[in-house]
């Protein structure tokens, strides 16, 4: 892999193509959670666990298996299960866990995407404009998912099943973007397409024998060779397991704040937004409460995912993100409950936990591609991606507590769990 310049300018093809691929690759989740009541109105909690269980799995898996399956292999296999994930949820209305498994694609496609093009990212000019433009688009799919059933279901008429097989369209451009519009030239073979081992000491690094397989690869080591950098292309399937684990726990500077960060706001909105309406005894006004605040979330992600080449966060500014994170669940948890600050205002402060949110997830994977090695960045930034699934799996669980808690305080019925506060 070549030493990255980060100033390097990008083809507009592959901007674009980087873009697109975020927007479509978080689209399908994004439409699964939008109508989770459709596929289990009594458990709701299930779809959720069912879409970023898989996910979760195959993010904390990949980095010790991803170097065997090629980048096009792996889109190809992304795009199948997206189209899978529609067609099955679609097609089974009368199975709940036919529906689930369908859901369950949608999660494996989108946490292996995710992981992959964070990756491959690294093997362009431009790292940081490739990782900002993909940051960007996946901004962009919390507010066209919801827009997608909401224009063609809730507004247009047309039933669930029709809703998600019309969504069949994104795989297919999914595939098209992928093989005609960026420029995959630029990824390895599927032999060397792999990650970098990590030596596990200076004397091991001198063993190392440079595996070359591409003629390719060779004539992009010798050029960096002739320049004076330091960079060898190692074979990963010679890099031993304890070696990966290794290098992977001293990612926690980057994955830490995103597990945090996707923690509270996810909170926010799995338990603490659900408790709050004009007036909170009505469930009509929660509901209004609950997808206004959604909304405001999703357009200060989009912005804040966006601003990459505007604005790159220091260590303290990535790690100080999060705790504001945290006092905003703080805060919107004594607001559900005493009711101090009860208006419509509060969308203000959703729309900063979006800021606060899509800033963390841009900055935590462009800083980490600036700081770690060259050689490094392909697999830090596919194993730093498991951060933000951990984060929501947690907030899974302390949202419905805290939901039960509010609802309790509130004297609301409807609860998932019954929590006495």
């Amino acid at each position: 892999m070549s030493v990255k310049l980060h100033g390097d300018v990008e083809q507009p093809c592959n901007l674009l193509a980087f873009w697109v691929l975020g927007f479509i690759n978080n689209i399908g989740y994004v439409i699964m959670i939008a109508g989770a009541q459709e596929i289990a109105a009594g458990g709701v909690g299930l779809v959720y666990f069912f879409d970023i269980f898989p996910a979760l799995f195959v993010k904390l898996s990949g980095p010790y298996w991803f170097q065997l399956v090629s980048y096009r292999q792996r889109t190809i296999m992304g795009a199948i299960w997206m189209l899978l994930s529609f067609l099955v949820v679609a097609n089974g209305k009368h199975s709940l866990w036919l529906q689930l498994l369908g859901v369950a694609f949608s999660g494996l496609q989108s946490g292996m995407m995710e992981a992959t093009f964070l990756a491959m990212s690294s093997f362009y000019a431009s790292p940081v404009r490739c990782l900002t433009c993909w940051s960007s688009g996946t901004g962009l799919a919390g507010v066209g998912g919801y827009a997608w059933v909401a224009i063609l279901h809730i507004w247009g008429g047309l039933s669930f099943q029709t809703t998600l097989e019309l969504a069949s369209v994104f795989p297919v451009l999914y595939l098209v973007v992928f093989l005609f519009l960026l420029d995959t030239s630029k990824l390895p073979p599927a032999r060397t397409c792999n990650y970098m081992p990590i030596p596990d000491s200076s004397q091991d690094k001198d063993a190392v024998v440079a595996v070359v397989t591409a003629e390719n690869t060779k004539d992009k080591l010798k050029n960096e060779l002739e320049k004076g950098e330091e960079s060898l292309v190692f074979d990963a399937l010679t890099m031993e397991f304890k070696a990966k684990v290794k290098f992977i726990m001293t990612l926690g500077p980057y994955i830490v704040p995103l597990t945090t960060v996707y923690l509270a706001e996810y909170t926010m909105q799995t338990g603490v937004w659900s408790a709050i309406g004009f007036p909170v005894d009505s469930k009509e006004a929660r509901a209004s409460f609950y997808s206004s605040a959604g909304l405001a979330y999703q357009a200060g992600v989009f912005i804040s995912r966006s601003s990459g080449v505007l604005f790159q966060a220091t260590r303290p500014i990535l790690y100080l993100m999060p705790a504001l994170q945290v006092l905003l669940l703080v805060f919107f948890t004594f607001v559900a409950a005493t009711h101090f600050w009860y208006n419509w205002g509060l969308l203000s402060l959703c729309f900063v936990a979006g800021l606060l949110g899509g800033a963390v997830y841009v900055n935590a994977f462009t800083l980490l591609s600036r700081e770690t090695p060259s050689s490094h960045v392909e697999l830090a930034l596919s194993a730093a991606s498991v951060g933000d699934t951990v984060g929501v799996m947690l907030a899974d669980c302390a949202g419905l507590f805290l939901q039960g808690c509010l609802y309790s305080i509130n004297h609301l019925p409807g609860a998932t769990i019954s929590v006495s506060c």
